[in-house]
Formats: structure tokens, C-alpha cells, sequence
């Protein structure tokens, strides 16, 4: 699963990066501890641009009629046949910008957080988004990323990674012209990754140390969520 990450640029550098433009002002910085039901940028496209748009973590299916948690992920092998995820695989494609995700080693009783990434690049998660319209009258934008299974290098950790594409595959994406059977295949595959401290367990912790290398490697339990 993917249930953390950060997003470390400030909203121009991430704009220039990745060449898309704001469509509205983004009401986040940099952030090192994104949780589920945060507001985060999406990368959307239309017939001539890309644009970045922040967008709600937790698709909320269309039968739903309150603001609910919704789906923080959606799995790669089973996206086409999901009642709340299908219709949108085509129609309403995403990517999410993420300078790396935390992801969590169970060892006995103790969580160990690890931090993974590519030096130096923002990886762009593969997501589907929608905006649907509550009981209250108001309309909401949210988004779930796309996971696929873990790659040999970093199973140890966790069964499950994001699917994830480099700038050169986003059109590809974004247009839904990817063949299914290349979803995988044409995702990035080798992460690095390195243990990080405690402190990312706290869903209000939101300061840069936490995507830095931990001083007391492994060996202590994790108070997640």
C-alpha cells in the first residue's frame, strides 16, 4: 500500500519541473508527511497541457453521499473490474508528484519506517480522481494511487509499492493510451530507500527531518496512526 509521502518542492519549482501549470493557487508547501484526507497536487491533463490541481487523498465512490475516508489505493491487477474505480480509469487518470513514500517494516511487535525514492527526481504515482457532488450540495475532487507488487528490492519492506512513471511515460498515462498489459511493465522499478526516525508515525508531524536518514537504525516499535 502506499499510505505516506512527501512532496518536498515549492509549488513553482514543482510546476516548472514537471511542465504543467497551476489551474487554481496551491494551498500547500512543501509537505513531508502527507496522510490520507490531506489535500495534495494531482497532475491532470487536457487536449494540449498538462495542469496541476490539489485534490483530496481518498476517492470517495459516486453511490457515497457524505465526505467519507475513500480509497487511498486501488490495486493495478483489479482496477478494470472495481465497481468505484473502473469508470475512471479511462475518463479521469492521474498523477500524483511524490518525492518519495514511507512505507512500514513489521518485525515482531515493531514498525519500522522506511523512506523511498529516487535521488534527486519526483516520481509520479499513477491515480484516477473524481468529483462528485455531496447530500450538503458541495462538490469534491479526491484521488486514490494506483499499487502494483513490490519489486524484489524493497518486498522485505512491503508487499506493495505505488505504480510509478517517470515524466517521459505521463503522457502516455494522462491520455489513456497505455495498454493495460504495459502498466507495470513500463513503470519505474528500482527505488532506494533507507530507514527514517520514529517521528513520521504522527500523522500531525510535518517538518523536513523526517525524510532524513534515521541516526538510531531498527530495533524500535512505531506508534502508527
Amino acid at each position: 500500500m502506499c499510505g505516506r509521502y512527501a512532496v518536498t518542492p515549492s509549488a513553482e519549482e514543482l510546476a516548472e519541473e514537471l511542465q504543467a501549470a497551476w489551474d487554481r493557487p496551491n494551498p500547500t508547501g512543501p509537505v513531508y508527511n502527507a496522510c490520507p484526507g490531506s489535500w495534495m497536487p494531482v497532475m491532470t491533463s487536457n487536449s494540449y497541457s498538462w495542469k496541476l490541481i490539489a485534490k483530496r487523498w481518498g476517492l470517495i465512490p459516486p453511490w457515497e453521499a457524505n465526505e467519507v475516508p475513500g480509497f487511498i489505493n486501488a490495486r493495478v491487477e483489479s482496477i478494470h473490474e472495481k465497481a468505484a474505480f473502473k469508470s475512471y480509469l479511462k475518463r479521469q487518470p492521474c498523477l500524483i508528484p511524490a518525492s518519495g513514500y514511507y512505507e512500514w517494516l513489521t518485525q515482531g511487535k515493531s514498525k519500522i519506517p522506511f523512506y523511498l525514492h529516487r535521488p534527486g527526481e519526483t516520481l509520479l504515482m499513477a491515480g484516477i480522481w473524481n468529483n462528485i457532488t455531496l447530500a450538503n450540495g458541495s462538490e469534491i475532487e479526491s484521488f486514490a494511487i494506483i499499487t502494483r507488487p513490490a519489486d524484489k528490492n524493497i518486498d522485505f519492506i512491503h508487499h506493495r509499492m505505488p505504480l510509478i512513471y517517470s515524466l517521459d511515460k505521463a503522457d502516455s498515462w494522462l491520455n489513456g493510451s497505455m495498454d493495460r498489459e504495459d502498466y507495470i511493465g513500463r513503470s519505474i522499478h528500482r527505488l532506494e530507500y533507507y530507514q527514517v526516525g520514529p517521528e513520521v508515525g504522527k500523522p500531525d508531524n510535518n517538518f523536513p527531518s523526517l525524510i532524513e536518514p534515521s541516526d538510531n537504525p531498527m530495533g524500535y516499535q512505531v506508534d502508527l496512526f
